[in-house]
């Protein structure tokens, strides 16, 4: 974990808060668009008079979720694309809240995942509540919905039980441009979400943005799977 140091104590500067908050690498949409508003956010955080928790930063991000959620099955496109970056905002910032003040914790992870989850699930729904009668787009949402709950499971399939963390395929490559400039492989989750839940709905293409989606989505596991299958076969059990 980054710690600020001993001058940092005071409310840190925005150049402490990147070097302490921010992740080594991050999605595409995370680096470019989301981190320079959320180190922002966060300097104002630190400097309030009452101090916000990670978990509750997690909690508004829950709430602007199930909003986003509202907006969408309302058919209020614009509303619900903006609320969802809102909710996805306040994700961001309760994981860099944590490690920024040391307030990081199993079920703070826990947590935060369990929303990101209710979120997610919540918004697909109401995109496709939002046309009723849109048998292809609930056959998309129905088969996005499915391998994401695949991707959660082979994920917890790879986690490390020896020091719990959780083994990824997502990794820039060593002293390249991508690591340099903080980069993920392009299309990692917060990339695709933001397709799903702005692009899509903005322009309109919600049905061929999520049914791309959940195709690319069904070929990234295949790769997962099979990782998992290597690991554990023959593997005693626990």
């Amino acid at each position: 974990m980054h710690e600020l140091s001993a001058t940092a104590k005071r409310a840190p500067t925005l150049a402490e808060i990147k070097r302490s908050a921010l992740k080594p690498a991050d999605a595409w949409w995370v680096v470019f668009v989301i981190d320079p508003i959320a180190v922002r956010v966060l300097w104002l955080l630190v400097r309030l008079p009452i101090r916000a928790t990670p978990n509750v930063v997690t909690t508004g991000s829950l709430v602007v979720g199930l909003v986003s959620a509202l907006s969408f099955w309302q058919g209020r496109y614009g509303w619900g694309a903006l609320l969802f970056q809102l909710s996805f905002l306040l994700d961001c910032i309760d994981g860099k809240l944590g490690r920024l003040t040391d307030q990081s914790s199993r079920w703070g992870a826990f947590y935060d995942a369990f929303v990101n989850n209710i979120v997610f699930g919540a918004n697909v729904l109401g995109l496709m509540a939002s046309a009723p009668d849109d048998r292809r787009l609930a056959a998309a949402s129905a088969l996005l919905l499915l391998v994401w709950a695949l991707h959660i499971h082979a994920s917890e399939a790879l986690r490390d039980a020896r020091r719990g963390a959780m083994h990824t395929h997502h990794r820039p490559p060593e002293g390249g441009w991508l690591e340099r400039h903080r980069l993920l492989p392009p299309l990692t989750f917060p990339d695709k979400h933001a397709l799903v839940f702005v692009a899509g709905p903005i322009s309109g293409y919600v049905f061929h943005v999520m049914a791309a989606i959940a195709v690319l989505d069904l070929m990234t596991l295949v790769p997962k799977v099979r990782t998992v299958f290597t690991r554990t076969r023959g593997a005693p059990e626990p």
